[in-house]
């Protein structure tokens, strides 16, 4: 799946310049940092983003989970505390 982002507030400006760039069949594709793409997802707040977010999290993947917590407190998004719970962790 491909979700396009237009960079319209300050976060999403920000997760836009600190992207990652990947070349797929000889384009180069920016792709947002995990703890951005965490962040973005739970502001969408649907269930299934929710388990999405929830699938990454259970991967152990490395991510900053101090930046997610404070860029989610910071842009008024209210979590399911199991998710807060997991991101602390």
């Amino acid at each position: 799946m491909l979700d396009i982002i237009i960079a319209n507030t300050k976060f999403l400006k920000q997760a836009i310049a600190q992207c990652t760039h990947i070349t797929l069949l000889d384009t180069t594709i920016p792709v947002i940092l995990l703890d951005d793409l965490i962040i973005i997802t739970l502001a969408a707040g649907r269930t299934h983003d929710i388990l999405d977010v929830e699938a990454l999290l259970a991967t152990n993947l490395p991510m900053n989970r101090e930046y997610i917590q404070s860029h989610l407190a910071e842009l008024h998004i209210a979590s399911d505390q199991k998710i807060m719970n997991i991101i602390l962790q």
